[in-house]
C-alpha cells in the first residue's frame, strides 16, 4: 500500500469537482498486527462531520507464531479469530487529527507456549489454552494525511472483560486439567495504513497549504484538492403563538398553568405555605367567609385573574381545578363529608363572580390532609422539636388515620405542640389551580405545517412564495416571532443557494460576474434576516450563522480556485 502511495498520493492535485465535505469510505491494516503474525483488516465509514463507525478482523490460522514456523521443534501455538466493532469520536472532522474510541471485542483463540510481555496471561508459558474472550474497550489515536488517498493511524487502548477458557496440561496435546476464567485486560496498539476512497479535502481548513493564483485564467493548488462546499443540515425550531394573558400570568403565579400541564386532580400536591394557593373556612364548618383569616385578598385575587383569562380572546377555554380539605382532627369520615362541602363552596364563590360554568370546575374532596400535615413535620428542624421525629414515625407505621390521630393525641403535651404549630395552618383549608388552553392562532399553524414543512422537504422557494403570499404570516408570525424570521431567511438564502451558478461550473466553464452579483446580492438579503432573529433570541438562527461563516468560507476558496478575478464586495 505504501508503495502504491508513494507516487500517486504525492502527485500534483488535479482540478476536480467534488460534493462530499469529507471522505466516505476507508480501509485499513494494522501493521504491528502484522509484525505479530495475524493477517487483518478494518473498514470506517464517517457517519457525520465527527463520528465513524465500522471495525477490525483479525485472522491467524497458523498455529506457529508466523505461517513459515514450521520446524519440529518450534513449541509455541497461537492460533484465534477476532472480530471489533467500534465507533471513533473525531476532535476536529473524520479522518484527521485526534481521534476518540469505544469497541466491543469477541475473540476465540488456541494459545500455548508464549510468552507474553509485560508479565500478561502466565498460564499461557505453560499450558495451552483455549476458549474465548469478551470484552469493551476504550482507546485514543491520531490520523495523520500522508497523500490524497493515504494515511497513517497511531492508536492505543485497553479492554476490559471475561476470559472464559479450558486449560490443557501442555502446549500442544495432553489432557484437560481444569479451566481459566474470570476478568481479563487486553491492550490494544496499532500503526494503521488506511486508504481512503475520497480524496483528503480536510487540509484545506489549516496546516499551511496554500492557494496560489498565479495570474488571471491560471491557479496552482499545493498539496490540496479544493472541492465543491456542500450546504449544510438547517436549524430551525417551531414557531409559537402569540402570548396569550395566561402564559403571562403563569409565569409569575404559582397556581396558573397551562392546559398542557395538567395534572389529575387526584396528584395534586399539598401547596407550599407561601403560595397563596389555599383558603380558610371557619372550624367545622363549609361556609366560605371574606373575612376569615385573611380570605377575602386570595379570593379577589382568584376572581380577578379568573375573568382576565375568561376576557381573553387568545384563550380557548379554562378549567379550574379545586381540592377541598379538612384537618387530621376527628373522624375521617365526618372530615371526609366536611371537605366535599368546602369544595363546593368555593366553587360557588368563584362562579358567581365570573363567567366561568360549572362544567369547567373540577373538585375533589381530599377528605383529611395527613400529607400536607406530614410535608409541613419534615420541613420542621428536629433540633429544636423533639416531637416531630416522633409524629412522623407514628405517620410512616400506621395506616388507619382514626388510629394513627388517637396515638397522637395520646401524648398531651407532644400534640398541643402539634395543635398549635401546625394545625392552625393547615385546619380546615381548600385550595385550587386554574389551567388555560390557548387558541390555535392561524399564522402558526400555517407556519409550523406548511412552511417549515416546505423548508424540510428542500422545496425553498416555494416556502418563499407560500410566506410572500400571505400578509398575515409575512407582516404578523415573522414580525412577532425571530424563529419565522430565522425560517423565512434560510428558505432566501438556500433558494439562491440551490441555483448558485458557481456550484453548477464545471471545469472549463467561463466564469459569470451578473450571476454572482445577482447570488450575493439574494444571500446578503437572507444573511440579514437569519442575524435579526438571531439577535432577537433565535437558538436556531445562531446555529445557522455558525455554518453560513463555514459555508460562505469554503465557497470563497471554492470561487478562487474556480474563477481567480476577485469577489466584489
Amino acid at each position: 500500500m505504501l508503495a502504491i502511495a508513494a507516487p500517486r498520493g504525492f502527485a500534483a492535485p488535479v482540478h476536480r469537482d467534488s460534493t462530499s465535505r469529507f471522505p466516505n469510505f476507508s480501509v485499513r491494516n494494522n501493521i504491528l498486527y502484522d509484525i505479530a503474525g495475524a493477517v487483518n483488516l478494518g473498514v470506517e465509514v464517517p457517519v457525520s462531520k465527527h463520528w465513524t463507525v465500522g471495525g477490525n478482523v483479525g485472522l491467524k490460522p497458523w498455529p506457529r507464531f508466523y505461517a513459515w514456523e514450521w520446524h519440529k521443534d518450534t513449541q509455541a501455538k497461537w492460533r484465534h479469530i477476532l472480530f471489533v466493532p467500534e465507533v471513533r469520536y473525531w476532535k476536529d472532522q473524520v479522518f484527521k487529527g485526534h481521534f476518540f474510541g469505544a469497541d466491543l471485542l469477541w475473540t476465540h483463540y488456541n494459545v500455548g507456549g508464549v510468552r507474553f510481555p509485560l508479565g500478561l496471561y502466565p498460564d499461557a508459558r505453560k499450558y495451552r489454552l483455549q476458549g474465548d474472550f469478551y470484552g469493551l474497550g476504550l482507546f485514543y489515536g491520531y490520523s495523520w494525511w500522508i497523500g490524497r488517498h493515504f494515511r497513517l493511524e497511531a492508536e492505543a487502548g485497553l479492554a476490559a472483560g471475561y476470559a472464559d477458557a479450558k486449560k490443557y496440561e501442555c502446549r500442544n496435546c495432553g489432557a484437560e486439567v481444569g479451566t481459566k476464567q474470570g476478568p481479563a485486560l487486553v491492550p490494544k496498539l496499532g500503526l494503521n495504513i488506511a486508504w481512503t476512497l475520497d480524496p483528503y479535502e480536510g487540509m484545506k481548513r489549516g496546516g499551511g497549504e496554500t492557494i496560489i493564483i498565479e495570474k488571471p485564467g491560471e491557479v496552482r493548488v499545493d498539496t490540496v484538492l479544493i472541492p465543491k462546499p456542500k450546504l449544510f443540515v438547517i436549524h430551525l425550531s417551531e414557531v409559537k403563538g402569540p402570548r396569550s394573558k395566561g402564559d403571562e400570568l403563569a409565569e409569575r403565579l404559582p397556581y396558573v398553568f397551562p392546559f398542557s400541564r395538567h395534572a389529575s386532580i387526584e396528584d395534586l400536591p399539598a401547596p407550599a405555605r407561601d403560595s397563596m394557593l389555599y383558603v380558610h373556612f371557619p372550624l367545622d364548618r363549609t361556609e366560605l367567609r371574606e373575612d376569615f383569616e385573611g380570605n377575602k385578598a386570595i379570593l379577589d385575587s382568584i376572581v380577578r385573574v379568573t375573568n382576565e383569562l375568561q376576557n381573553d380572546t387568545l384563550i380557548a377555554s379554562n378549567l379550574i381545578s379545586i381540592v377541598g380539605l379538612a384537618s387530621i382532627e376527628g373522624r375521617v369520615s365526618h372530615n371526609q363529608d366536611l371537605s366535599e362541602g368546602r369544595a363546593r363552596a368555593l366553587r360557588d364563590y368563584v362562579m358567581k363572580r365570573t363567567t366561568v360554568p360549572e362544567k369547567h370546575f373540577e373538585l375533589l374532596a381530599k377528605g383529611e390532609a395527613w400529607d400536607w400535615f406530614e410535608q409541613q413535620l419534615r420541613a420542621l428542624s428536629t433540633e429544636d422539636n423533639d416531637w416531630v421525629a416522633w409524629a412522623i414515625d407514628i405517620i410512616e407505621s400506621e395506616s388507619d388515620p382514626d388510629v394513627r390521630e388517637a396515638k397522637l393525641r395520646a401524648d398531651r403535651d407532644k400534640y398541643e405542640e402539634i395543635r398549635t404549630s401546625l394545625l392552625a395552618d393547615q385546619r380546615n383549608s381548600g385550595y385550587l389551580r386554574v389551567y388555560y388552553d390557548n387558541k390555535p392562532d392561524a399564522g402558526t399553524v400555517l407556519f409550523n405545517d406548511d412552511i417549515l414543512g416546505l423548508i424540510r422537504a428542500k422545496k425553498y422557494q416555494e416556502a418563499v412564495d407560500a410566506v410572500d403570499a400571505d400578509p398575515a404570516v409575512r407582516d404578523y408570525t415573522i414580525e412577532r416571532d425571530p424563529d419565522a424570521l430565522n425560517a423565512y431567511g434560510i428558505a432566501l438564502y438556500f433558494a439562491a443557494a440551490t441555483e448558485d451558478h458557481l456550484m453548477k461550473m464545471k471545469p472549463g466553464d467561463v466564469f459569470d460576474q451578473d450571476k454572482e452579483d445577482q447570488y450575493q446580492k439574494d444571500i446578503a438579503r437572507a444573511y440579514n434576516f437569519i442575524k435579526e432573529a438571531a439577535g432577537r433570541g433565535s437558538k436556531a438562527a445562531r446555529a445557522n450563522l455558525e455554518e453560513l461563516k463555514e459555508y460562505n468560507r469554503d465557497r470563497d476558496t471554492y470561487r478562487a480556485f474556480m474563477s481567480p478575478a476577485p469577489a466584489k464586495q
